[in-house]
C-alpha cells in the first residue's frame, strides 16, 4: 500500500483577506526533486500543451515538501513569510497551490479552486469534496477571479499518511478518468466547423405548407433555419424537430417595439413563449437590413432591441434567446480593400449603440452578402471565377495589408471586420445570415444560372465547414445562412430576385447540394443534365507544356481526380502525351463537379467539345453515364485549410492518449 501526505499552508487572499489553507501533497517518500526556478523553461510538456493536468514525474515524483519555486516565483522557496504569486485561472498550469480550502477560524467557506483544474499531483488527484483532515468548515471549491496569494506561514501541521485504497482512491479514479474523456468530447464539439443553415422565405403563393417544410429539411439534414417573422403555423411546425430557428421582427413592427415594452410583452406571450422550447428559438432579429428600407426606421432598432431584451429577462430567457440585428453591405461606404473596410458616416447615430448592445449581450453582428451582386454589378472588376470560389481564380492582393484573397466573399467579410475593427469592436463574432446565387435571371443576367448557383452554394458550404476562415481570421468559424429554400414568384424586381431558390415548389430539387460539405452529390437533378448532356473537357491545344503538366498536376492531386487510368498498363494510358492524359484528368474533373463550365477552364488549359473524346478501351466519363461523384465543390486552392477531420484528426488523436496515460498512472 503506497501512502501520501497532506500538508497545510497558511495563506492569505487579497480579494477576501482572511487566512486561507492551501492544501499541498507529497507523493510517496524520498526527497524532493530538483526542479527549475525558471516560470517558463523545462515545463512538463504536458502543461505546455494546455492541459490541465501536473504529473509527478521519475521514481520519486515527490514535487513538494514545502512551497517552492518553479510556477511561482523563486523568491517563495528563501522568503515564504513574504513571497507572493498571481493565480490566473483558467491558465491553472502556472500556478502551485492546488486549493484554498476556506476561513481557519470560522465557519463560513471561501474558495479559489476551479474545478476543471485538478492538478495530479499524486498518482490520484486531490478530492474536491469534503474530508476530515481539512479545516472546519470547508465547502466545495468556488470559481475564483484574479488575485495575489501570500504564504503567510510554514507548515500548520503535516497530516497522517493517508491510505490510497478505498472510497477516496476510487473516486480519484473516477476523476482520473473523467477528466481526459470531457476534454476529448469539447475538442469533439470543437471540431464541428462553422454552421451552414437555411432562409425560409415565404414571399409566394405556391410554396407548401409548414409541417411538409419542416420534413423537408429534416430529410436534407438542415439543422438551422431562418425565418423573417414569427408565424405561429411556421413556429409549431419546428417543434421537436431539433432544428433551431432564427425568428424576426420585420421592420414594420420596429416603432410599435421600439415605444412600448407592453408591446414587445404582449408579442413574447403570444408569439414565442407557448412554442418554446418545443421549437428551438435561438435568435431574434430585431430588424432587417434597415439601411435599405424605403422609410427611416433605423434609430428605432437599438430600443426595440432593448425591449424584446426587457421581455426575455422577465421570462428567463435573456441567455437562451440571442438578439441581433440583419444589415447589409451598404451599411459600408467602403468596401475595397478590405482593409479599407468602413463603415457610412450617415449610420452613426445608431451603429454605436448597436455595437454596444451586440457586445453587452455577446451577440453576433449579423450581415447578408452576395458575391453575386459584385460580379453582376461589374463584370469587368469582379471575375465569375472569384466570385464563385473557383480554384482558377486570380487571386487579389489587399495593398495595404498583403493578405491575398482568392474569393468575393472572404473580402467581404472581412470588410466588415475592418468596419468593426475601425471602431474598435474587433472581437464581434460575425455571423452572415444569407448569402446565395440565383438559379435564373433576365437575358442581361448571364450569371444566374443553376450551375452558377449549385457551384457557388457548395463551395460556400465547403468554405464553412472546413473552418477555413478568411484571410484576415484565418481558421475562425462562421456560421451562414444559405438564401433561399424555395424561389418565391410574388417578390418584386429583376428576374433573379424571384429565382434563389434551392428547390420548386413541388418539393423537387433545382440542384444538388451536399449540406456536409464533404460527402456525395447526386448529378442527376435538374438543370444539370440539361446543360451538360454531351459535353466533355479536354486540353486545348494552344496551351502551353508548362500550363498543362501544371493543370495535370493539380487535377490529380489537389483536385481529387482518379488518375489511375492514365498510369502505365492501364487503359488510358497510350498515347503517352501530355496532352492525352490531361485530357483524361480535365474530363474526369469536369464530369465529377457537375460539367460546369468554370471545372473546364484550368487557367486557359482546357476546352470543352461536344465531341466524345473515348477511344478503344479507354472511357471517358459523360453526364448521365455516372449517378454520383466525390463533390460538387471545386476543390480548395492549395494551401488552404483542409477538412475538418484532418485539422482535428491529430489533437483527437493526441487527446486520446492522454487519456490513456491517465488511466496508466
Amino acid at each position: 500500500m503506497s501512502s501520501r501526505k497532506v500538508i497545510f499552508y497558511r495563506v492569505q487572499d487579497s480579494i477576501m483577506p482572511t487566512d486561507m489553507w492551501v492544501r499541498m501533497c507529497q507523493c510517496g517518500p524520498g526527497p524532493r526533486e530538483s526542479l527549475p526556478t525558471s516560470r517558463h523553461s523545462s515545463l512538463p510538456r504536458f502543461l505546455l500543451l494546455g492541459l490541465p493536468f501536473l504529473f509527478c514525474s521519475g521514481r520519486e515524483p515527490a514535487l513538494f515538501k514545502r512551497p517552492q519555486p518553479h510556477f511561482i516565483t523563486p523568491r517563495l522557496a528563501s522568503a515564504p513569510a513574504t513571497a507572493v504569486t498571481q493565480f490566473t485561472p483558467p491558465h491553472c498550469a502556472l500556478a502551485l497551490l492546488h486549493s484554498l480550502t476556506g476561513k481557519h477560524s470560522s465557519g463560513s467557506a471561501s474558495g479559489c479552486a476551479r474545478q476543471p483544474c485538478l492538478y495530479r499531483l499524486c498518482p490520484h488527484p486531490l478530492l474536491l469534496d469534503s474530508s476530515s483532515s481539512l479545516p472546519n468548515g470547508r465547502q466545495r471549491p468556488q470559481p475564483c477571479s484574479h488575485r495575489r496569494i501570500a504564504v503567510l506561514s510554514a507548515p500548520r501541521r503535516e497530516a497522517a499518511a493517508v491510505p490510497e485504497l478505498g472510497a477516496r482512491s476510487a473516486m480519484a479514479g473516477r476523476l482520473v478518468l473523467a477528466l481526459p474523456v470531457l476534454l476529448f468530447l469539447l475538442l469533439v464539439g470543437h471540431c464541428r466547423g462553422g454552421k451552414i443553415g437555411i432562409c425560409y422565405g415565404r414571399n409566394a403563393d405556391d410554396l407548401p405548407g409548414p409541417d411538409k417544410v419542416a420534413q423537408l429539411i429534416q430529410q436534407q439534414s438542415i439543422k438551422y433555419v431562418r425565418i423573417y417573422d414569427t408565424n405561429i403555423d411556421v413556429i409549431k411546425a419546428f417543434a421537436n424537430t431539433g432544428v433551431e430557428l432564427m425568428v424576426g421582427v420585420p421592420n414594420s413592427d420596429l416603432l410599435a417595439f421600439a415605444q412600448y415594452q407592453s408591446n414587445v410583452d404582449t408579442w413574447l406571450k403570444n408569439s414565442i413563449l407557448p412554442y418554446y422550447p418545443a421549437t428551438m428559438i435561438t435568435y431574434i432579429t430585431v430588424g432587417a437590413e434597415v439601411t435599405e428600407s424605403p422609410v427611416n426606421v433605423s434609430g428605432l432598432v437599438v430600443p426595440a432591441m432593448r425591449n424584446v431584451h426587457t421581455a426575455l429577462k422577465k421570462a428567463g430567457l435573456h441567455k437562451k434567446i440571442t438578439i441581433s440585428s440583419t444589415h447589409s453591405l451598404g451599411i459600408l461606404s467602403r468596401s475595397f480593400p478590405p482593409s479599407a473596410g468602413a463603415f457610412n458616416s450617415s449610420y452613426a447615430h445608431f451603429l454605436k449603440p448597436l455595437l454596444e448592445f451586440l457586445v453587452e449581450n455577446q451577440a453576433p453582428f449579423m450581415v447578408d452578402l452576395y458575391p453575386y451582386y459584385a460580379y453582376q454589378n461589374s463584370p469587368s472588376n469582379v471575375s465569375l471565377n472569384y466570385a464563385l470560389f473557383s480554384p482558377q481564380s486570380q487571386d487579389v492582393i489587399d495593398p495595404n495589408t498583403g493578405l491575398v484573397y482568392s474569393n468575393m466573399f472572404d473580402a467581404q467579410v472581412d470588410s466588415i471586420f475592418f468596419a468593426l475593427m475601425a471602431l474598435n469592436f474587433k472581437t464581434l463574432k460575425i455571423m452572415v445570415t444569407e448569402s446565395g446565387w440565383p438559379n435564373k435571371g433576365a437575358a442581361k443576367e448571364t450569371g444566374a444560372t443553376p450551375d452558377n448557383a449549385q457551384t457557388y452554394n457548395t463551395n460556400l458550404i465547403r468554405h464553412v465547414v472546413n473552418d477555413s476562415g478568411t484571410p484576415a481570421k484565418p481558421g475562425e468559424e462562421i456560421d451562414v445562412y444559405i438564401f433561399s429554400l424555395f424561389n418565391e414568384n410574388r417578390k418584386p424586381g429583376i428576374e433573379s430576385e424571384r429565382n434563389w431558390g434551392l428547390f420548386f415548389p413541388d418539393q423537387s430539387s433545382i440542384y444538388s447540394l451536399d449540406w456536409t460539405g464533404r460527402g456525395n452529390v447526386d448529378v442527376m437533378t435538374g438543370a444539370n443534365i440539361t446543360s451538360a448532356n454531351g459535353t466533355w473537357c479536354i486540353a486545348s491545344a494552344n496551351a502551353s507544356e508548362t500550363d498543362l503538366q501544371n493543370a495535370l498536376n493539380w487535377a490529380c492531386g489537389p483536385g481529387n481526380v482518379d488518375c489511375s487510368a492514365i498510369q502505365p498498363s492501364q487503359p488510358c494510358y497510350q498515347p503517352d502525351t501530355l496532352a492525352s492524359h490531361a485530357s483524361y484528368a480535365f474530363n474526369s474533373y469536369y464530369q465529377q463537379n457537375g460539367a460546369n463550365v468554370v471545372a473546364c477552364d484550368f487557367g486557359g488549359a482546357g476546352i470543352r467539345t461536344t465531341k466524345d473524346p473515348s477511344y478503344d478501351t479507354c472511357v471517358y466519363l459523360a453526364a448521365g453515364k455516372m449517378s454520383t461523384m466525390n463533390s460538387t465543390s471545386l476543390p480548395a486552392r492549395s494551401g488552404s485549410s483542409p477538412n475538418p477531420s484532418a485539422k482535428c484528426v491529430t489533437s483527437l488523436l493526441f487527446m486520446l492518449a492522454v487519456a490513456v496515460a491517465a488511466v496508466m498512472l
